[in-house]
């Protein structure tokens, strides 16, 4: 019980525990984007934000900026661990650092580039990728401590790969956000197989 691996739906399940319908949710979940939206519902007008192109990596600036914007504003992005990447994260945090706009990012950690995969799966089929289970460039295995690098550029950061330390982890990260300090929960989600 508690053990890894934790589902992306428990996650967003423990996410909608913890937040209210007043956070703008900044959606940068890609392949979970689905789950994200059943799980953490928005119903209030500016409270859901998704890219309209596929410009990877948007979603931790955009948090900035909506901080800017309203700094009263709670906001959290969700992101894949990918997409946390792309996002220029050391940037991204210092600037929420020096720009006091706090704002927190939730990784669902599946170790692989899945936009990647899947946009390799649907045009190639018949790949070597496919054929060998070998997904050089895809795969994020081990991945990167992405808590330590938040600690670096001066944000609260854990990693969570345990279902019972996953509400605790998000309640301290959102204290962090609270009291002025940008936040980032590393949540080591299920590994796509195959």
């Amino acid at each position: 019980m508690g053990s890894f691996p934790i589902s992306p739906l428990a996650l967003f399940a423990t996410l909608s525990e913890v937040i209210d319908e007043s956070w703008t949710v900044l959606d940068e979940s890609v392949g979970a984007s689905a789950w994200l939206t059943r799980f953490v519902p928005r119903t209030i007008p500016g409270t859901l934000f998704k890219s309209g192109g596929s410009s990877l990596g948007w979603a931790l600036g955009a948090a900035v900026g909506v901080k800017l914007a309203d700094p009263a504003r709670q906001v959290v992005a969700v992101v894949g661990d990918g997409t946390f990447v792309y996002g220029c994260p050391t940037a991204s945090l210092w600037a929420a650092d020096i720009q006091k706009t706090p704002f927190l990012t939730v990784i669902n950690n599946n170790r692989q580039h899945t936009a990647t995969r899947n946009a390799l799966r649907i045009g190639y089929p018949e790949s070597y990728a496919e054929r060998t289970g070998s997904w050089p460039g895809i795969l994020i295995d081990p991945p990167p401590d992405y808590a330590a690098l938040a600690r670096a550029s001066r944000a609260h950061g854990e990693t969570v790969d345990r279902i019972d330390d996953l509400k605790p982890a998000l309640e301290r990260a959102i204290a962090a956000v609270r009291g002025g300090q940008a936040a980032v929960v590393d949540v080591r989600t299920s590994h796509v197989a195959g």
